[in-house]
């Protein structure tokens, strides 16, 4: 039988879980077992595996909810290419008054600008203002003080679930 936890302690070990995986994505389940007791986390092999299933289903939740919006945001681009043609057709139509083309040109200007800040919002396109160049792999120091950050600020988590 597994323990029964409260549901702030299970996020608790989930966030300790979620660290561990960040740090070794390819850890297995008594590597987990092992780094956990080595926090002063006891646990049976059938729990752990447990938590590390919670969090790749949730993993896998955020998936799919990035392919839905990559979904909606195809079709809200389909529809704003179906009335450019039409706004094009009353652009370069002879008998359509200028007040219409503007209004055409004014309306595919703006439903331009709405799809793109749509992907920006997203997350499509990356905002690299004043960027020169691509990060470079961090150095095995680098990636110690990132390690000792993560350490850092989930110590401090667990100090507020605390108060």
């Amino acid at each position: 039988m597994m323990p029964a936890f409260s549901k702030e302690k299970e996020k608790e070990f989930l966030a300790v879980i979620r660290l561990l995986l960040v740090r070794r994505p390819d850890i297995s389940i008594l590597g987990l077992q092992e780094a956990l007791n080595q926090n002063g986390y006891r646990f049976h092999r059938e729990y752990v595996t447990k938590l590390q299933k919670k969090v790749l289903t949730e993993r896998i939740h955020r998936i799919e909810d990035r392919q839905l919006l990559s979904k909606e945001i195809a079709e809200f681009e389909d529809l704003i290419g179906v009335t450019a043609n039409e706004l094009w057709r009353i652009i370069l139509a002879k008998n359509s008054s200028n007040h219409e083309k503007i209004r055409a040109i004014g309306t595919l200007v703006n439903n331009r600008s709405v799809l793109l800040e749509k992907k920006f919002n997203a997350g499509v396109f990356e905002k690299q203002l004043g960027k020169v160049k691509a990060e470079p792999v961090l150095t095995p120091e680098q990636r110690q003080m990132v390690s000792n950050a993560l350490d850092y600020v989930h110590s401090l988590s667990l100090q507020n679930q605390g108060s």
